[in-house]
């Protein structure tokens, strides 16, 4: 017998393994994503802006540098002034030698990063040390253009010059009293201007005032120059109060391309100038995108390791739950006796596995107990029957095997239609009670050498209903009751005792018809010689379609042919005594 189990719903479909492994994968793949993401995201934001922090710093710092380098123009000039007061001129050869010497040893104490000139204003006389001449160009330029704009100004005025050679250079002046003139004296001072940048980031020194760029590093294209101050968010920045310059983000487009840049603003003393560092921001934000990449990286190595060992660790621990369950399954299949293997991971498996084998134990002893007992009570049920089969033979004794021998042969011809035990072992015991009713038949009936006569046959024809009523109170035998009743119907009609026709006789009735008429003429009786078993096929053959279904009669040579219904030997085979129509022995039966 097979149990059939409800078909699973929903969740239940799923095998264990994978509950195990989707709870796994939700409460531990997915918050560590999760955390990840949100570690992710803080980092990002973070890594941004320490960026923006470090660019605003080397801004302040370049800033800062450069003042001090202005500041410190101022204060030798300062310094040149004040020794150029207290130096008596009388405008003879000797004092201008000697105020160029003065000049030409201030320079080289400054170590050639300082170039100076001197212009007497009342006179227009100049003196200056020694210098290139597009500097020396570059200082007469500003000393025209700050003549007359220090007339009534006291503060230093910063020209810048970005072709003297090669670097950019700023120029100071600065005007001072002269004791013996009226008009003063013009100090003017050059220094290069340290405007270096780090790898990855462009300096431009821009004019506030006229929001134009004076210096590009690196010899920036004009292109890129221009990019820079037409930036709507460069001239926005530019118009900030002094001092409070933020980070902006803006795209730099130059020619056909187009980048985006992250820039601070340095303030530049009193210049009116302002220094400008930015950087591409792909390249200021690549320590974020290695981030992003090394925690995207080392999450898909936690989550494809989390993920091997979660299917490692589920199968580990739903397999021996599963072979748990297949044990179970064929238990419930009859095959009683199965184990399964006492390992697994935990003690609780173990623990299980080994109730499970003592459980399968247990269940295969009580089983062969109860095969035993049924076997014993099977026994008991067939002794009860043969006991009964031996009244009935002890009643006709030339009958004498005949029930055993037309179960041998009913079981035989089953055996050929059906590839079921059960069916024919149910046909067997049919064959073996079909004719258990004659236990009510009169003996001088049963016993009789001759044709019997109409009363005769009419008391004959009741031992199926006799048969069928004994048996009709034993639940056992309910199966084999049609057999019992109906084994003399005949497949054309005019059988009895209900004169049944073709497929209203029970299939098991047919095949106990067909067995029980080859006995009948293969074995020595009151009212006839036996038959051949060759003569007997034939007779069987001849009544096909009539007396007998034609699927049980082809069954029957079959099982014939293949040696399954084997004829007692009974000595040499004699003609009959007297001639008998098949169908009369039939009925003797």
């Amino acid at each position: 017998m097979t149990v059939t189990a409800n078909r699973p719903r929903g969740w239940a479909r799923l095998r264990l393994r994978h509950l195990l492994f989707g709870f796994l994968l939700l409460f531990g793949v997915l918050p560590l994503l999760f955390s990840s993401a949100v570690s992710l995201g803080r980092n990002r934001d973070l890594l941004e802006r320490e960026e923006k922090v470090n660019l605003s710093r080397q801004a302040e710092q370049l800033s800062e540098r450069l003042g001090l380098n202005l500041e410190i123009v101022v204060r030798q000039l300062e310094q040149l002034g004040s020794g150029l007061v207290a130096m008596p001129r009388d405008g003879t050869g000797s004092s201008q030698a000697w105020l160029q010497d003065y000049l030409s040893g201030f320079a080289a104490a400054t170590q050639g990063e300082f170039a100076s000139r001197v212009t007497f204003l009342e006179t227009g006389e100049s003196y200056g040390s020694a210098v290139p001449d597009d500097l020396g160009r570059a200082l007469r330029v500003a000393g025209e253009g700050a003549g007359k704009g220090l007339a009534e100004k006291r503060s230093p005025a910063y020209d810048f010059f970005a072709a003297v050679a090669g670097e950019p250079w700023v120029v100071i002046s600065l005007r001072i009293s002269d004791a013996d003139g009226p008009s003063g004296i013009l100090l003017q001072g050059a220094r290069p201007l340290p405007l270096d940048a780090k790898e990855g980031q462009g300096v431009f020194l821009l004019d506030v005032a006229a929001g134009r760029v004076l210096w590009a590093d690196r010899g920036q294209a004009t292109l890129v120059r221009q990019a820079v101050e037409r930036a709507a968010p460069v001239r926005e920045a530019l118009r900030s109060p002094a001092g409070a310059y933020p980070v902006f983000e803006y795209e730099m487009r130059v020619g056909s391309s187009q980048r985006a840049v992250i820039g601070q603003f340095g303030k530049i003393g009193n210049t009116g100038w302002v220094v400008l560092v930015q950087k591409h921001k792909e390249a200021a934000l690549r320590a974020v995108s290695d981030l992003v990449r090394n925690v995207v990286l080392t999450a898909a190595v936690t989550v494809a390791l989390a993920l091997v060992s979660g299917a490692a660790a589920t199968r580990l621990l739903s397999l021996p739950i599963q072979r748990l369950a297949e044990s179970s399954l064929e238990i419930a299949d009859g095959r009683f006796g199965r184990r399964v293997e006492v390992r697994g991971a935990g003690r609780e498996i173990i623990e299980l596995a080994s109730s499970f084998n003592r459980m399968s134990a247990q269940v295969q002893d009580h089983v062969a107990r109860l095969k035993g007992a049924a076997q014993v009570n099977r026994e008991l049920f067939i002794g009860t029957i043969r006991a009964l089969l031996a009244a009935v033979e002890a009643k006709e004794p030339y009958t004498r095997g005949h029930s055993e021998r037309v179960a041998s042969y009913s079981q035989a011809i089953a055996t050929e239609m059906t590839d079921e035990r059960e069916r024919a072992d149910q046909v067997w015991l049919a064959g073996l009670l079909h004719d258990i009713g004659k236990i009510g038949i009169d003996d001088r009936v049963l016993n009789k050498g001759e044709v019997l006569t109409a009363e005769e046959f009419e008391a004959m024809k009741r031992h199926p209903v006799i048969g069928a009523e004994i048996m009709a109170s034993i639940d056992q035998l309910k199966t084999v009751l049609p057999a019992i009743r109906w084994h003399h119907e005949r497949w054309e009609g005019g059988g009895y005792p209900d004169g049944l026709v073709g497929d209203q006789i029970p299939m098991m009735a047919r095949i106990v018809a067909v067995a029980d008429t080859f006995d009948a003429v293969t074995t020595q009786r009151a009212y006839q010689d036996p038959h051949t078993p060759e003569q007997a096929v034939e007779l069987i053959r001849e009544l096909e379609g009539r007396s007998f279904d034609a699927r049980v009669v082809a069954a029957f040579v079959v099982a014939y042919g293949r040696g399954g219904i084997l004829v007692p030997s009974s000595g040499s085979y004699r003609q009959q005594r007297r001639t008998v129509a098949l169908e009369d022995a039939v009925v003797h039966t």
